[in-house]
């Protein structure tokens, strides 16, 4: 993938703020400042096999990468929260929550160097 394309896609958040960039900058600082510790919780109920727990993370967590634009991990968070809500293809959850927390992670970079331009 080439460096100039980028994960996230903050049309949707435009258009729900209204031009509002404190608004923008606001979600955006939420999203920095939670994914990272939602996905090490998501990563130690995977590794629980607390398949509940997990389930309900990845509900919480569909909102904020809708906001954010990162739409090419909809599908696998979709996944991960009925895997383990039906505890269903186990296995599967692990290399799609590997995906995910990559994505975020250089999501996550993007959005604080988006933020900065908002300033």
């Amino acid at each position: 993938m080439p460096t100039s394309q980028k994960h996230t896609d903050l049309t949707y958040l435009r258009t729900l703020s209204n031009g509002d960039n404190g608004f923008i900058k606001e979600m955006l600082s939420l999203f920095i400042a939670q994914t990272p510790d939602i996905l090490t919780r998501m990563t130690n109920y995977l590794n629980m096999q607390d398949w509940q727990a997990l389930s309900s993370a990845a509900h919480k967590m569909k909102p904020s990468i809708m906001f954010v634009g990162l739409k090419e991990i909809e599908e696998d968070l979709k996944k991960v929260e009925d895997y383990s809500a039906e505890r269903i293809n186990t296995e599967a959850i692990a290399p799609m929550l590997a995906r995910i927390k990559e994505i975020c992670t250089v999501a996550v970079d993007e959005l604080k160097l988006e933020k900065e331009l908002l300033a």
